[in-house]
């Protein structure tokens, strides 16, 4: 396994990457344009389009992390009263750096900001602004970081 402080630079790398395509035209269309049944709209909040991006953009993402070992295959998790998000260490070293940008968006960018979603899966669990601006970032991040 990588040391811990090349996981850091990583996610020091990763992590700034997110930044860049937070202010990008491209992120920032795609939020305005997110869609769910058939109308510009994040399911599980009453915030428009333009109402979540301008709370993404506000957001200071000064990003912390710690791994942290998980035996359920959550990816990561955070609480809105603390600066970090966890990452789970058995999924770290095997994810692309795309899905570690997927996930830093829905925990930093969703879950930190209020956002929610249902525990569960739903069919409409995909369109929460955690997952949709997840999804989001991954989409560009593969276009923009990828060789």
């Amino acid at each position: 396994f990588p040391s811990h402080d090349s996981q850091q630079e990583r996610f020091k790398k990763i992590a700034s990457n997110v930044q860049t395509i937070i202010n990008s035209k491209e992120f920032k269309d795609a939020v305005l344009n997110h869609t769910h049944l058939g109308k510009k709209q994040f399911f599980d909040t009453k915030d428009t389009n333009e109402q979540v991006l301008q709370t993404l953009l506000k957001n200071d993402w000064v990003l912390e992390y710690k791994l942290e070992w998980m035996r359920k295959s959550t990816v990561g998790y955070t609480y809105p009263s603390v600066k970090w998000i966890a990452i789970n260490s058995r999924l770290f070293n095997y994810m692309g750096d795309e899905e570690i940008a997927n996930n830093i968006t829905h925990e930093y960018g969703g879950h930190k900001l209020g956002y929610k979603h249902s525990m569960e899966w739903t069919k409409a669990r995909p369109f929460s602004v955690p997952y949709g601006i997840g999804d989001i970032m991954e989409r560009i991040y593969l276009k923009k970081f990828k060789n």
